[in-house]
């Protein structure tokens, strides 16, 4: 079983007024441990004052060139990540679990030269290593990213998006899809549903040619990219997800919470299925 490693934050750069980008310092000794394939995640355990929790966060870096890195966006009544924005600091030690995932992976093993991004929000990390291993490591290859966000300043890695844009003008084509800063076209406005994804291709934005899709972000996105390019000729097997959940946590009735018992909770973690009582509070 993997066991959490002790990293050190070797630098954060905030990539938006919500959100930060960690870097981690990997001594030689844990080198081979931390080794990573693009589309993995890192699990990380923290500490707080309610006991011990653990968040899943994917891998933004490229592998073998740069330092092995997430992102942590802020949510509603998120531990962690509150804490993370708020108060990590560089040099600060968190307890890491080595990569794991297989997201790019299937993919990879079958090949291809044409690929398709979806991404919302924080659903960018594991898509932007992506990115970076297909533009860099395969020279005939191209990559269409479409990418929601509410605006451009919440955009998060534009920095980097926009240098590999100019990097590779020729096999790099960026689509953005803002829901609250207004774009000169009517198309790029909105959120990445089925209706958006349908406008898209029916407008010719978007082609029915990948040999991949990889996709990652809210529920809405998530099914709106599973049940919309099979009709386009893109094959269930071609589109890969990872999905995410942000939702705000619905606040309790006064009667909801007077009727509360204590409950047993399954949760699976490491491989492990644990049943937790759970008292009312």
């Amino acid at each position: 079983m993997s066991q959490f490693v002790p990293l050190k934050v070797k630098s954060i750069t905030p990539q938006t007024d919500q959100a930060i980008c960690i870097a981690f310092d990997v001594v030689p000794e844990q080198q081979e441990q931390f080794q990573f394939q693009p589309g993995q995640h890192l699990t990380i355990r923290h500490l707080t004052e309610a006991g011990e929790i653990r968040r899943c966060y994917s891998i933004c870096s490229y592998a073998g060139k740069e330092d092995i890195s997430i992102a942590v966006k802020k949510i509603d009544q998120g531990q962690f990540s509150n804490w993370a924005n708020d108060h990590l600091k560089v040099g600060d030690v968190l307890e890491v679990m080595p990569p794991q995932g297989v997201f790019f992976q299937k993919a990879a093993k079958m090949g291809g030269q044409n690929y398709l991004g979806v991404a919302a929000g924080s659903g960018i990390t594991p898509i932007l290593s992506i990115i970076k291993q297909v533009l860099f490591e395969q020279p005939e290859a191209k990559f269409t990213l479409l990418y929601g966000n509410r605006s451009w300043k919440q955009t998060m890695f534009a920095e980097q998006i926009m240098d590999l844009k100019d990097q590779f003008k020729e096999r790099f084509q960026l689509i953005n899809i803002f829901s609250r800063e207004f774009n000169d076209s009517e198309l790029m406005n909105g959120r990445i549903d089925e209706e958006k994804l349908k406008q898209l291709f029916d407008f010719d934005v978007l082609e029915t040619s990948f040999d991949h899709v990889f996709a990652c972000g809210p529920d809405e996105m998530m099914n709106a990219v599973e049940s919309t390019l099979p009709n386009y000729g893109i094959a269930k097997e071609k589109i890969h997800t990872e999905r995410f959940h942000t939702g705000q946590a619905r606040k309790r009735s006064v009667e909801a919470d007077a009727n509360r018992k204590e409950e047993k909770v399954n949760i699976i973690l490491d491989g492990r299925e644990l049943i937790v009582s759970v008292a009312p509070r």
